[in-house]
């Protein structure tokens, strides 16, 4: 009797939680590429060594930041937050905006029922509600094992305004929907 009653609750509890619909996924950043650890970089300051060592030192220090950075999503049915996972010691580091970058001390809120897209950002100690359009992600039949997970890659390409015009930047992205 007390087999079949663990297995009535089991399967109860597996069953309540195929139907939850919200929860909190972790991530941790990973830079793939370091300029400090780039041939025409290198060849291109050759006679700079001061500089040089000072992006080598930016770059170890973000790699090493990056072990214990972190951002979590957290999601129900139609409203998501999306924002990096504040940790003191990280963010008095002098490295933590290298490490971070540009957008990753905003705070991103999507409601889908609405279909509002809005970034929380801090600029020169105020922070401002900002509306952004939605991302038009490029979904691939392209796959990987991501720890037990098949994921799927998205690609987007990112219009950036600088110096020197429209610069366009390539983003992809895995997913899994398991």
């Amino acid at each position: 009797m007390k087999r079949i009653t663990l297995l009535l609750i089991l399967g109860f509890i597996n069953n309540s939680i195929a139907q939850t619909t919200n929860g909190k996924v972790v991530y941790k950043k990973e830079q793939l590429e370091f300029l400090s650890e780039k041939e025409e970089f290198l060849k291109k300051n050759i006679k700079n060594t001061g500089y040089i060592n000072n992006v080598k030192l930016i770059d170890e220090n973000v790699k090493l930041l990056h072990k214990d950075l972190k951002f979590v999503l957290t999601f129900n049915t139609n409203k998501s937050i999306f924002k990096s996972d504040n940790i003191l010691e990280l963010e008095n580091n002098r490295f933590y905006g290298f490490a971070i970058g540009p957008d990753g001390s905003k705070v991103y809120y999507t409601d889908t029922k609405t279909q509002e897209n809005i970034q929380q950002i801090d600029a020169y100690g105020d922070l401002f509600l900002v509306a952004y359009p939605q991302i038009e992600w490029q979904l691939h039949n392209e796959t990987k094992k991501i720890g037990n997970f098949n994921c799927y890659k998205a690609t987007i390409i990112k219009e950036v305004k600088g110096s020197n015009g429209l610069i366009k930047i390539p983003i992809e992205a895995w997913y899994t929907p398991e």
